[in-house]
């Protein structure tokens, strides 16, 4: 290299490893108008619009950068930016060559696991972000990053010794403490959980999250300081995002709530789910005409022209109902006997309606071609499915599914898995309600719960959905349960549900508050819990208040 460019090249770098940004942008380029196709420049000018978001311009740099040479370094900062492009496996190709190059680069492992996690491979993952640990023992990402995994992976047990080895590392971080707490509460260690998530709050009093999983972990009583910090933070909730604001008020709301103060909570609990809907779509009329093209498809001849054509296996148990209807106890109760594994609420049946999966174009919808589908096809289906269930738990007898998107599907999941069990749990239609509009879901998830008036429209639809399940399935397709009287008469109930599914009797299904089980749903707390009835008739305290929701379910209102 001329004695000139390199003098601008160590210029550049000069500046660039001082943090003069500007200087080193103006000096890369000047590099580049002199010598186009120099490595360190684009490389570098790459990395600073990788830092600036400017993740295009970053990918072209860089792509350039290796048109002239390989390096790992260069490599691993490709990788970096693809995963953010959301192009992971050729993330995963840049960065498994940077580490055939550097098997020890630390942050090549890194990235590694961060790709692969993307790309759903999340065992691999565990282990790359296990690989960056050794390299860099200090590293506190990749020990969070590891506890995440861990977590998906359900050795929740690791999951916790890797996160308090990152707090043990960095004391201070309240990220950690929060998500410490997640995993504590996972494993229905709630008052160690409480206690995390007040160390968050301790080293962040904005973390608004904090405060919206403490409150959900524990009881809040009169006087407690966790109240007072809402109330102030709450006075400035315009200044959050949407997102946080909503946590912000359905915390308050439920602590409100636990101390007595229902006409705050309700206030609090509108201003919550105000900006819960303002981040989500929702058409009501949509919902309506998928249903009636449901209705239209599924009639009781169509059912029985095709009935007993699928897959003979008795693997899955369904557990169908509304949001907040009692599913998740009655899945705890089912999976805390020995041959039942409780998978919760997959998603394995959005695939299997794709057209796609069995090779029909992809312009066809469900629900109108499943008229097509022969014998052949409906085995197939439901032999996938119970393939997934096999991976899930290649043991048991029995795997359950709650995924409250089944109640579309329950005439085509009867077709591909006709010996399946389909437990249907039924709530007073104002509990379940108020218990949705009461929470706060992921992004995509339940957003129709956010209007009083949107929620009992909706409920009335899948009323009427049901209804049509009842009239054109078989009789005793489906084993309809009361919530109601599972709380007041619960070993009737659980003798019940195990001879419906053909299960033998056994006691541990009445203590199923003290299965060491994974539950991620809203309901993780009660389930930890004994039976208890102060959920029975709980809308009577806020009764004054759901006209809207009354009218929508054309129930007369106070």
């Amino acid at each position: 290299m001329p004695i000139a460019r390199q003098d601008l090249l160590q210029s550049a770098l000069k500046a660039h490893r001082k943090g003069y940004i500007p200087t080193a942008e103006r000096l890369y380029a000047k590099l580049l108008r002199a010598a186009p196709g120099d490595f360190n420049a684009l490389h570098l000018l790459g990395v600073i619009r990788a830092q600036q978001r400017r993740l295009a311009e970053a990918d072209r740099l860089i792509a350039k950068a290796l048109e002239a040479n390989i390096s790992a370094e260069a490599l691993n900062n490709h990788g970096s930016v693809l995963i953010e492009l959301g192009r992971e496996a050729e993330a995963i190709s840049r960065l498994r060559r940077a580490l055939l190059m550097k098997p020890g680069y630390g942050d090549a492992h890194f990235n590694l696991g961060n790709a692969l996690r993307k790309s759903g491979q999340v065992e691999q993952a565990c282990k790359s972000f296990a690989e960056a640990i050794i390299v860099m023992p200090g590293h506190v990402a990749a020990r969070q990053n590891r506890s995440d995994c861990l977590r998906e992976l359900d050795r929740h047990a690791e999951a916790i010794l890797v996160m308090r080895q990152a707090i043990d590392i960095a004391p201070r971080n309240a990220q950690l403490h929060y998500n410490l707490g997640i995993l504590l509460r996972d494993t229905a260690d709630l008052e160690a959980a409480r206690q995390s998530f007040d160390r968050a709050i301790a080293l962040d009093p904005t973390m608004v999250a904090a405060y919206y999983n403490r409150v959900r972990s524990a009881k809040v009583e009169p006087g407690d300081g966790v109240l007072a910090a809402m109330e102030r933070l709450a006075e400035n909730s315009g200044a959050f995002s949407a997102d946080d604001r909503a946590m912000l008020h359905f915390g308050l709301a439920r602590a409100q709530d636990d101390t007595g103060r229902y006409d705050e909570a309700f206030e609090n609990l509108l201003e919550a789910n105000k900006a819960a809907r303002s981040r989500v779509n929702y058409d009501t009329g949509a919902m309506e005409r998928d249903v009636d093209r449901v209705k239209k498809i599924f009639t009781a001849e169509f059912i029985a022209g095709k009935g007993g054509a699928g897959s003979p296996s008795r693997l899955p148990i369904f557990v169908l109902g509304f949001t907040r209807s009692g599913t998740t106890l009655t899945e705890q109760i089912l999976a805390s006997h020995p041959t039942v594994r409780g998978a919760g609420e997959l998603h394995f049946t959005n695939d299997l309606i794709r057209p796609e999966t069995l090779g029909l174009a992809a312009n066809l919808q469900f629900p109108e071609y499943v008229r097509e589908l022969g014998s052949d096809s409906l085995a197939r289906l439901g032999e996938n499915y119970v393939e997934r269930l096999h991976q899930i738990d290649s043991a048991a007898a029995h795997v359950t599914d709650k995924n409250p998107g089944n109640v579309r599907l329950l005439g085509f999941l009867h077709l591909i898995l006709p010996e399946a069990k389909f437990i249907h749990v039924n709530r007073d239609p104002i509990d379940t309600c108020l218990s949705c509009f009461w929470q706060r879901f992921g992004p995509g998830a339940a957003t129709f719960i956010y209007d009083l008036a949107e929620l009992g429209r909706h409920y009335r639809q899948y009323q009427g959905l049901m209804d049509h399940w009842r009239r054109v399935l078989p009789p005793g397709a489906i084993l309809e349960v009361q919530y109601e009287n599972v709380v007041e008469n619960l070993e009737p109930e659980v003798h019940r549900l195990l001879a419906y599914c053909g299960l033998d009797w056994d006691e541990r299904c009445l203590s199923f508050h003290e299965s060491e089980r994974r539950v991620r749903t809203a309901s993780v707390t009660q389930v930890r819990q004994p039976i208890y009835r102060s959920s029975l008739q709980r809308w009577r305290r806020y009764e004054k208040h759901l006209g809207p929701l009354m009218e929508a379910l054309n129930l007369p209102s106070a």
